[in-house]
Formats: structure tokens, sequence, C-alpha cells
């Protein structure tokens, strides 16, 4: 599927700085926010923003995926270094719905979110994918009111989500049998047991599962998942 990623930021008065730091994206070599460009900004001249009357660091949210991080670097340096604005990068979060609620000022899970906190505030995120959230957006409009993210401009390039095969599983299984784990006609159990080159279910920890509603597959996203995959094993439908 193919996506364009997109940047969300609140409130409405950095939709100009977000928009600023959009166009460019490099891989950034060195830490995030030291000086490296020409004529940057230095420390020493760098101004907070005013946020509701507080004054408070540029926060940037990013997600624990490698093409946020590089556009959550870039877009902090960029905001340090050419616009002068303090920034701060905040700890990473794993998906696209806790990163617009986090932009939101709020935490929690749908539909039991905390808002209101002030500090360190993360003014926008990068990489909210719309196969994520679209399902989600009236309800989260609803919820958050007035402080639902806004949608600014997409990022200039598009995103490719789908099921994968690690290329070391997939390696392991070609050199051993000459199995083409990439090939789905591979999966017919009548023929052979992938299976063991896999991982079991009860291999994951039940301290390491999280209720449905706090995940993107919270209500629409759980319902594609019959019918895109065909594998209805496991899954109860209630209500």
């Amino acid at each position: 599927m193919s996506v364009p990623p997109r940047c969300l930021a609140v409130p409405r008065a950095l939709a100009a700085i977000c928009i600023a730091v959009n166009p460019v994206f490099l891989a950034a070599g060195s830490q995030p926010f030291e000086c490296g460009l020409p004529r940057a900004v230095p420390p020493s001249l760098r101004r907070n923003l005013t946020v509701d009357g507080l004054s408070t660091e540029f926060g940037i949210q990013p997600m624990s995926w490698a093409s946020s991080r590089i556009v959550s670097q870039v877009a902090g340096i960029l905001a340090q270094e050419v616009l002068g604005i303090r920034s701060l990068m905040l700890p990473e979060l794993p998906t696209a719905l806790s990163g617009l609620i986090r932009v939101a000022g709020c935490t929690g899970g749908m539909p039991n979110l905390v808002c209101g906190f002030r500090a360190p505030g993360a003014h926008a995120a990068f990489e909210l994918w719309d196969s994520a959230l679209s399902a989600l957006l009236p309800e989260l409009r609803s919820t958050l009111g007035s402080r639902m993210p806004e949608a600014l401009e997409e990022l200039g390039y598009e995103g490719f989500e789908s099921m994968f095969v690690s290329g070391r599983i997939r390696d392991r299984a070609l050199v051993a049998e000459g199995l083409a784990l990439d090939f789905y006609r591979s999966f017919n159990r009548s023929w052979r047991n992938p299976a063991v080159y896999f991982g079991r279910y009860t291999d994951v920890g039940v301290e390491d599962l999280v209720e449905c509603s706090a995940t993107e597959f919270y209500r629409d996203g759980m319902a594609l998942h019959v019918p895109v995959t065909g594998d209805a094993e496991g899954v109860e439908v209630v209500g």
C-alpha cells in the first residue's frame, strides 16, 4: 500500500515552522541538533517559542521507525540552525496514533485519554501515516476537539507498507531446503512446514501485550485483518 506520510503540528501557530522544515530530507550524519550547516545560528542566539503564554522549546516527537528518525532530526537541525529556535527531541513513540495523541497534549490510549499537561510538549510529529489514522480520524476529532493536531503538507515522498519476512529468516529457509518464504505458495502447510522458521505465539510474554484500544488495530484496523489475510484462526469477533 502506498500512502503519503504527513507532518502534524499543534497549535496552529507552529504551522509556519513545520512547513519551513518539510522540503528538505537528508540523512543527518552528526548528532541531532549540533551546529553543522553553513552560517548556522549559534546556540547563544537561539530562542524559545511562546505557546499559550509559555516559553518553551520546539518539541519534536519522533516515531520508532528509521524514516521518522531521519526526518525528525532534519527538522530539529533546520529549526535550530536555520530558524534559530531551540528544539527538543522527545523520546520515541511506537505508533502513529500515539504520536498524534502526544502532539495533542495527551497521554494514554483511546478512548481513555488524559489531556492538559504542558511540558515538555510535543509540537510536531513527522511520518504519521494516513493508513494508520484515517479510520480513527472522526473519533479523534470528536474526542480531542480543539486539541486535534492540524495535518499540514505531505512530506513529498511516498511510503509503502506490507507484510514481510526478514532477510535472515528468508535466507535460512532458502539455504536449508530451498524454501522461498517470499513466495506465498511456500506457506501451503500440505507441502512444507514453514512454521519451523518462525517463533510461536506462546513465545510472546503476556506482559508485552496491550489492549487492542491502545494499538493502531483499534476498531476498523482489527476488522480489516481477516478479509486482508484470510487468517481467522484465533480471531474472536465481539460486538
